[in-house]
This record gives C-alpha cells, sequence and structure tokens, in this order.
C-alpha cells in the first residue's frame, strides 16, 4: 500500500478499494460496521453433538467477515459466518472449548 500510494493524500474509498482489490474479497460490509457504527458485532454460537452452529449479530445487514476459530484443539480454520446460522462438524466436545483468535475484534456469545 506504500508503495503504491507513496507521497500521496488518498481518500478512504481509495484505500478500501485497494485493499478489497488486492484481497479479492469484498470488504464493504466489513468497513461498514467498523468505520461507520460503534457496533462491535457479535459472533453467537452452539456446540452440541460434534456440530458447531453459528451467525453474526448486532452487525449491519450483510456483515460475511471471516473469523479464525479453533474446532480442534489447538487447530484453527476461517469459518465464514453470515446473519443466517449456519452449521460445521467439530472435534470438539464442550462450549468451553471453542475459541476465536484473540485477534478478532468482536464479542462471542453462546446461543440461547
Amino acid at each position: 500500500m506504500n508503495k503504491t500510494f507513496h507521497y500521496q493524500t488518498v481518500t478512504t474509498k481509495q484505500i478500501k478499494d485497494y485493499i478489497s482489490t488486492e484481497a479479492k474479497i469484498d470488504f464493504s460490509k466489513v468497513f461498514d460496521q467498523y468505520l461507520r457504527t460503534v457496533k462491535i458485532p457479535k459472533l453467537v454460537y452452539k456446540l452440541k453433538k460434534g456440530t458447531l452452529t453459528y451467525k453474526w449479530t448486532n452487525c449491519v445487514k450483510g456483515f460475511n467477515m471471516p473469523i479464525k476459530v479453533m474446532l480442534e484443539k489447538d487447530v484453527y480454520i476461517f469459518i465464514y459466518p453470515t446473519e443466517t446460522e449456519q452449521k460445521i462438524k467439530t472435534k470438539l466436545k464442550k462450549e468451553e472449548e471453542f475459541k476465536v483468535d484473540a485477534n478478532f475484534y468482536v464479542l462471542i456469545e453462546r446461543m440461547k
């Protein structure tokens, strides 16, 4: 990014477009969430019989940020939550074993 915009004054749109283009992922909803609201997205989940159910809440419509979680002991992978519940198989046995990578600025809550 420094090489591309060296000695330039740039707009937020230029930076957003650059990041999305380089990553080959549309991050527009992620930017909307973190730059235009004060709400912290919440990953709600439940673990039952080897299946993790999860979704985003407290977020802008269409928020779809991937997040890195532990689905096996000491093994992290990316999941792709949306506002609609999704499910994935896991080797974890207890909800307390489920962890989200601490580098993500999100809230985590068990589903009721």
